[in-house]
């Protein structure tokens, strides 16, 4: 009886502790969705972050310069255009004290790297059309043109440094940000974790299993409990406390 009750015992504080990691797992999924629920999506935008490169548009032929440790440069992939039409460029950062924001781009007759004409830059500190400061102390950084004879790419770049985006428009007029459709799946997988936690009960046996998501790769702990045997199957198993065993089988 007494062997019975502390089964029980230790049933009710392993179906407490789950509770707990339950709860948690709500939380972090919460979480999730309301980071998810703030993205705002735009199939307008043509800058595909996850198809981007690092590096910087050179001043010089339109090559891809190496990327500085400290303004962190992204450079888009090739955009096919066409002549006449018109776009509108845009980027938003938050500049350290090492240096400002900075967008370019440049026109090219291939997507080989054949540069048509002269990259166009400007940073944060420039005065005139297209810089100004937002709100909350981003640089925010325009251009709008139109696509010249014998142009049939185009390449942005601009300075990325911690929290730095930009976006790419066939457009007249400037809009607010909003996400690339590609990359949604990227910004979840970069910036939070998928959490599951499920428990299972039949007649003779009872399964707990908590899943988190991090990226491509799964983590998965779980607890099946029978009426002979109790399995913990777990990457890490930390036992607190004293712990004593009165039978070991080897071949077990």
């Amino acid at each position: 009886m007494t062997t019975l009750q502390n089964t029980v015992s230790q049933n009710e504080q392993t179906a407490s502790q789950f509770r707990q990691t339950v709860q948690s797992t709500y939380a972090k999924l919460t979480d999730v969705d309301s980071k998810i629920s703030d993205i705002k999506i735009s199939g307008h935008n043509l800058y595909v972050m996850k198809n981007d490169v690092p590096g910087y548009i050179n001043s010089s032929g339109g090559t891809i310069s190496t990327q500085s440790s400290t303004y962190k440069e992204r450079t888009s992939e090739y955009i096919p255009v066409k002549e006449g039409e018109t776009y509108v460029v845009q980027s938003w950062v938050t500049p350290n004290t090492a240096g400002q924001s900075w967008l370019a781009y440049q026109f090219y007759t291939n997507n080989t790297g054949t540069p048509s004409g002269g990259r166009t830059a400007k940073y944060g500190g420039d005065s005139g059309s297209g810089v100004e400061t937002t709100a909350d102390g981003q640089e925010h950084l325009t251009y709008k043109f139109t696509i010249p004879s014998g142009v049939n790419f185009l390449r942005v770049s601009y300075r990325q440094f911690s929290d730095g985006y930009a976006m790419i428009e066939k457009a007249n007029t400037a809009s607010e940000y909003a996400m690339n459709p590609e990359d949604l799946e990227k910004y979840t997988d970069d910036a939070v974790s998928t959490a599951k936690s499920e428990i299972k009960q039949t007649t003779d046996s009872i399964s707990l299993e908590v899943s988190k998501k991090v990226g491509a790769s799964e983590i998965i702990s779980k607890i099946n409990q029978t009426p002979e045997t109790i399995t913990i199957d777990a990457s890490k198993v930390d036992l607190v406390g004293k712990v004593t065993f009165s039978m070991l089988d080897s071949a077990a």
